[in-house]
């Protein structure tokens, strides 16, 4: 199954609270046809549920130990916004839906953790079906963005990276 990955570093609190307001529809894009926002679906749901992921990094920070007893840095890449479609054009016409959605979710949960996987919803109401997800970069109990084996790669390209999924 081939599918392409795109991400961009989130640093601030107003750029993650952009991606929450988009991926979870409280800001219409006028890409977005109303009449079929209803297929949309939400394949992760964290514990934290209130559609606000800045919620969801504080709580990733709250029970992360060394953060209880000093403050992240500034410039602390706090997530990655992710987004996953498959093929272009045509392609998404001739997929196993149900497949994708669940090989995408377990990629993003066996490569980031599933702790630090704060949202994955499913787009239906554009031309092409995608997933938009976010994850918290926390590997040893730190903010650590590096710790990510070729994602500096993925994060830096213009045309985002094609990757395959084992069925």
């Amino acid at each position: 199954m081939k599918a392409v990955l795109n991400c961009e570093k989130m640093h601030s609190a107003s750029g993650i609270t952009k991606f929450s307001n988009h991926i979870y529809r409280k800001e219409i894009c006028l890409n977005v046809d109303k009449n079929r926002s209803w297929l949309n679906e939400e394949l992760v749901i964290p514990d934290t549920y209130e559609k606000n992921l800045n919620s969801f990094v504080q709580k990733r920070i709250e029970e992360t130990e060394p953060y209880q007893t000093r403050k992240i840095r500034k410039d602390t890449v706090k997530g990655f916004a992710i987004v996953m479609s498959y093929g272009q054009n045509n392609e998404s016409e001739k997929i196993d839906l149900d497949k994708w959605k669940e090989a995408s979710v377990k990629f993003l949960q066996d490569f980031f953790g599933k702790e630090n996987v704060g949202a994955a919803v499913l787009h239906m109401d554009e031309t092409t079906p995608h997933i938009h997800a976010f994850v918290t970069p926390i590997v040893n109990n730190h903010f650590n963005s590096k710790s990510y084996h070729g994602w500096k790669a993925i994060c830096k390209s213009d045309q985002g990276r094609t990757m395959r999924m084992r069925d």
